[in-house]
C-alpha cells in the first residue's frame, strides 16, 4: 500500500497534509489504472512535490514516465527513489533505472543522426556510451539484489546484438 508507506515515512518539511497527499496518490493510481500515462505522470509529480521524501511516490512516478515513453525522466525518478528508499525498494529502483536508461539509449541510437545530435540538453554532457552505462547500472543493481550475474550477462549479449543490428541497418 503506497499510502501506508508514505504516511509512515519520515517527511522533512511536507508541503501538504496527509489527506492532501492521499488524494494526490488516489488520483495518480486512478490514472495508472486507466493507462492514462501523461495524467499519471502529472499526478505522481504533484504527489512527489507534496511529499518530496517519499521513495514510493518517486518510484511510481518512474513507472508512469516509463510507460509514457519518457525514459530519461523515468530513470531520474527511479534514481531518486533509490536514494530515498529502503534496501529492497532501492534495489528495484536501481534495476528499473538501468532498464529506463537502456531504453533511452536504444531510442537515441535508433534516431536519425541529425535528431540524435540535438538530443542532449544544453546543460548536460552526452554519455560516451549510454548503452554501456545502462549495462553497468544493471550489473550494480543485480549485485545489490543478490541475483545471479547470468541475468546481467544476458542483457549484455542482447545489447551487443542490438548494436550490431543497428550498425548493419545503417550500412544497408
Amino acid at each position: 500500500c503506497v499510502m501506508c508507506s508514505v504516511a509512515a515515512a519520515p517527511q522533512n518539511e511536507p508541503t501538504a497534509t496527509d489527506a492532501e497527499i492521499a488524494k494526490l496518490v488516489e488520483t495518480a493510481e486512478q490514472s495508472m489504472q486507466e493507462e492514462s500515462w501523461p495524467d499519471a505522470v502529472e499526478a505522481w509529480q504533484a504527489a512527489l512535490d507534496a511529499a518530496p521524501n517519499s521513495a514510493e511516490i518517486a518510484y511510481n512516478l518512474g513507472v508512469a514516465a516509463y510507460r509514457e515513453g519518457r525514459f530519461d525522466f523515468s530513470a531520474e525518478a527511479f534514481e531518486r527513489a533509490a536514494s530515498l528508499g529502503d534496501a529492497d525498494l532501492a534495489a528495484s529502483a536501481m534495476y528499473n533505472e538501468g532498464t529506463a536508461r537502456y531504453a533511452d539509449a536504444l531510442e537515441r541510437l535508433n534516431q536519425p543522426e541529425e535528431q540524435s545530435a540535438t538530443t542532449p540538453q544544453a546543460n548536460e554532457e552526452p554519455s560516451e556510451d549510454p548503452i554501456q552505462e545502462a549495462i553497468e547500472r544493471h550489473k550494480v543493481s543485480v549485485k545489490k539484489q543478490g541475483i545471479d550475474e547470468t541475468r546481467a550477462d544476458l542483457l549484455t549479449k542482447h545489447v551487443e546484438k542490438e548494436k550490431l543490428s543497428f550498425r548493419h541497418s545503417v550500412l544497408v
